[in-house]
């Protein structure tokens, strides 16, 4: 009989890596830098115009191929999701400028238009950070 536990285990590592991997976004160098100038990664925007711990992420892991062959992109550069502001749902999205300079690339087009229809909301409704 398979020990499905084990199994599990090496799922949840490869998962816990990717979603660490994408969370980075384009890594502590591209961080520092953007902090360095006083901006705020695409998270920290998010996190600081939402209500307290309502943001949920979608498509964290949606990435892609570098365009130079390089090692893919772990989450792509887009962060977008569901979240209250003032105790209102909205979708939110913002672009993040660590990886690939915030470029719209295949996965962040897709993940773009499943975010905007993910609620069934108006466009009206739809929210964009870029700050």
């Amino acid at each position: 009989m398979t020990n499905y536990r084990q199994d599990w285990e090496v799922l949840l590592e490869q998962l816990a890596r990717r979603t660490e991997s994408a969370t980075a976004m384009g890594g502590a160098d591209k961080r520092s830098r953007q902090r360095e100038r006083g901006r705020l990664n695409a998270r920290e925007r998010i996190a600081s115009f939402c209500d307290e711990a309502t943001f949920n992420e979608y498509g964290a892991l949606a990435g892609g191929k570098h365009p130079g062959g390089r090692e893919p992109l772990p989450g792509g550069d887009l962060v977008g999701g569901t979240a209250r502001v003032s105790g209102r749902y909205i979708v939110i999205i913002a672009e993040d400028f660590t990886v690939k300079g915030g470029s719209i690339g295949h996965p962040n087009a897709a993940k773009r238009t499943q975010i905007k229809g993910s609620e069934n909301l108006k466009i009206s409704q739809f929210t964009s950070l870029s700050v």
